[in-house]
């Protein structure tokens, strides 16, 4: 049997028309080392995560975002949520344990027991996954490589992470369209800090929900708190699209137009209104230099500040 990376090198390496990988885990000499066998007129798809904390430990590269613009068909997209790990040469798939790292594909000296194997679902199933696959993912930018890795610093010197792997907040995972639940954005501070009492039983359920989406690590500070949610909700398509709508000046109305088609799309039973006023109150809270909020005339004004694209 292959060693993971030999098949996984093999994938590439015999790909004419596309290649697309998918894992959590991305590093920078692993990417480069695939990419390294890909015809240089194939294009090649990426999909990985950026959540502060692993690019904080190491498990994750930022820098494969410059390896991909590099390449004349080289594109990174970002899934908060992705666990999946998922490798696709034209028509061959390979799926399993492994991620994109030395020590899961068999390059390092001491590495993980993994496995790669071609699965037997029926195409239609494979093609499925793509389509939910890209359906959350975002392009990433340079912007959000910024913004992660500014986060990452400061999980990074946080005391609690002082000689130990960040410690995460243990909660259930509350699905693949996740939208923001607390109506007060300010309640996720203080249930991520342990002050349940000030927070109605309601509110801190909501909350908990929220907070299980972002997966933080324990011994955030106020500031580093609000950086690393404002990171996840940079990589989010619903947050992405609203920031990108508000280039110009937008009206509750067609904001909340904009709300109601995203929730079309992914038959979703959220009210419009309300989860556009969740929405704007989020960008606001952990986003607060970002944008303008007016009211003139009884109707909310939505607009993104100049210098942030």
């Amino acid at each position: 049997m292959d060693r993971p990376g030999e098949a996984l090198l093999r994938l590439c390496s015999e790909a004419r028309k596309e290649v697309l990988l998918a894992a959590p885990f991305c590093k920078t000499a692993t990417l480069a080392r695939l990419m390294s066998v890909v015809d240089p007129a194939v294009p090649i798809r990426v999909v990985t995560r950026w959540r502060p904390v692993e690019v904080a430990t190491g498990v994750s590269d930022l820098e494969v975002f410059e390896l991909l613009c590099r390449r004349r068909a080289g594109v990174l997209f970002l899934r908060h949520d992705l666990h999946a790990k998922y490798y696709r040469g034209d028509d061959t798939v390979l799926v399993g344990s492994a991620n994109l790292t030395a020590t899961a594909l068999g390059w390092a000296p001491n590495s993980n027991f993994e496995l790669l194997t071609r699965p037997f679902e029926a195409r239609g199933v494979l093609a499925s996954f793509e389509t939910e696959l890209m359906r959350q993912a975002v392009l990433a930018d340079g912007d959000t490589r910024d913004m992660v890795a500014a986060a990452a610093a400061m999980i990074a010197v946080a005391p609690s992470q002082e000689g130990a792997p960040a410690e995460l907040l243990a909660a259930s995972n509350p699905g693949p369209c996740w939208v923001p639940y607390s109506r007060n954005p300010e309640n996720l501070r203080a249930v991520y800090a342990g002050d349940h009492e000030s927070v109605a039983a309601g509110a801190r359920a909501d909350a908990e929900r929220d907070l299980a989406y972002f997966d933080l690590p324990r011994g955030l500070g106020a500031d580093g708190f609000r950086d690393a949610v404002a990171v996840v909700l940079r990589q989010h398509p619903l947050l992405l699209r609203i920031d990108s709508f508000a280039a110009v000046p937008r009206r509750f109305g067609e904001l909340r137009t904009l709300v109601r088609e995203y929730l079309d799309e992914r038959s979703a039973p959220e009210n419009a209104t309300d989860l556009t006023q969740r929405c704007i109150r989020w960008l606001r809270y952990f986003t607060p230099t970002r944008y303008e909020f007016e009211t003139p005339k009884y109707s909310e004004v939505l607009v993104r500040r100049r210098g942030n694209s």
